[in-house]
């Protein structure tokens, strides 16, 4: 009876999970100078694709805890390195090319903190702090309308220079459908604060004439739900592979705000004048991912993971392809977890 009870409600979890959980993708709506005919949607896009590698992050370090007993508890330390060569890419309606932001020198890294307690062997509580921090040069080309129709192949044509981070706070409730010496097949959903922060100067390179000299600010905090999905499986008395989803619903989409700083010597548009700024939306409300973990069991509490799946997504691009706007980004990461579970 037990059994059939949690089948009830693994079958009820992914039918909540896969029709009621809808992920929600923004259109970047803004980005509209007030008292102009004027809009710069695309200073939203190298944005969208710090929010991606946040949510990548996220995801690399996640670390979900299994085959946990009551009255236990564990502590993990995650650590990420990661260097970007594509930012994003984005079809270019209307013609038949893409915008793309390449990454310069864009590098960053991440450390993660994670606490989990037991209440029994089925449920479990935890929280979870990420900071996340990045820098460097966004390259950013799209096509050009001539003035006898049609478009020209994409060009350089702008600069985003500046720090982006961004702290992340999950607290939730774990639920193992299955929790044996072997097999675990835990569900974690919680509640979410996202802070997050962009500073940049956006510059025209020579010969690009359409807009001026501008900053971004992205500085605000968005609330959101938090859903992962864990299948684990030990080998061998120390080893430990687990595969897990997760979702990440944002409530309310983050925004930014660029401002005119300075006339653009190559071209000024003088619906473009100093001082004048927009807001719109960056990024996405819903994020999907998907990880790996490798997990070395020591003799004692100490056990030690890597994130497969990043360093297979470095060499192969298709998960950052389906999920993350083409995001290109070598990424690393590595746990250590204190679990009292196995210090018997």
């Amino acid at each position: 009876m037990r059994i059939l009870k949690k089948i009830g409600v693994l079958l009820l979890t992914v039918h909540i999970l896969f029709t009621g959980t809808t992920i929600l993708l923004a259109e970047g709506e803004g980005w509209q100078f007030p008292g102009t005919n004027v809009g710069t949607p695309y200073v939203q896009y190298p944005l969208a694709g710090v929010m991606n590698i946040i949510h990548s992050v996220m995801t690399d370090t996640f670390n979900p805890w299994t085959h946990f007993r009551s009255d236990t508890w564990a502590v993990a330390v995650s650590i990420n390195y990661f260097d970007v060569e594509t930012v994003i890419v984005m079809p270019d309606e209307g013609t038949d090319y893409d915008q793309t932001g390449k990454g310069d020198g864009f590098t960053g890294g991440s450390v993660s903190l994670r606490y989990n307690y037991a209440l029994s062997d089925d449920w479990m509580i935890f929280g979870i702090y990420t900071g996340v921090f990045m820098k460097g040069k966004v390259i950013y080309n799209s096509p050009t309308q001539l003035s006898g129709g049609g478009y020209s192949p994409p060009d350089d044509r702008y600069v985003f220079d500046g720090p982006s981070q961004a702290h992340v706070g999950i607290l939730g409730l774990g639920y193992d459908f299955f929790n044996g010496p072997e097999w675990s097949f835990p569900i974690f959903v919680g509640g979410s604060i996202l802070k997050y922060r962009s500073d940049l100067t956006i510059s025209p390179l020579p010969g690009e004439t359409g807009n001026p000299y501008m900053e971004m600010e992205a500085d605000g905090i968005s609330y959101g739900i938090y859903v992962s999905l864990a299948i684990s499986r030990t080998l061998f008395s120390f080893l430990k592979i687990t595969p897990y989803i997760t979702i990440h619903q944002l409530l309310n989409t983050p925004e930014g705000t660029v401002t005119v700083t300075g006339d653009n010597p190559s071209g000024p548009n003088a619906d473009f004048y100093i001082g004048n700024s927009a807001t719109g939306e960056i990024g996405e409300e819903g994020y999907l991912g998907a990880g790996l973990n490798i997990t070395y069991l020591g003799a004692g509490p100490l056990s030690y993971s890597i994130s497969v799946s990043g360093i297979i997504n470095s060499h192969t691009n298709f998960y950052n392809d389906a999920f993350h706007e083409s995001l290109e980004m070598k990424s690393y990461s590595f746990s250590i977890t204190y679990d009292t579970n196995f210090s018997e």
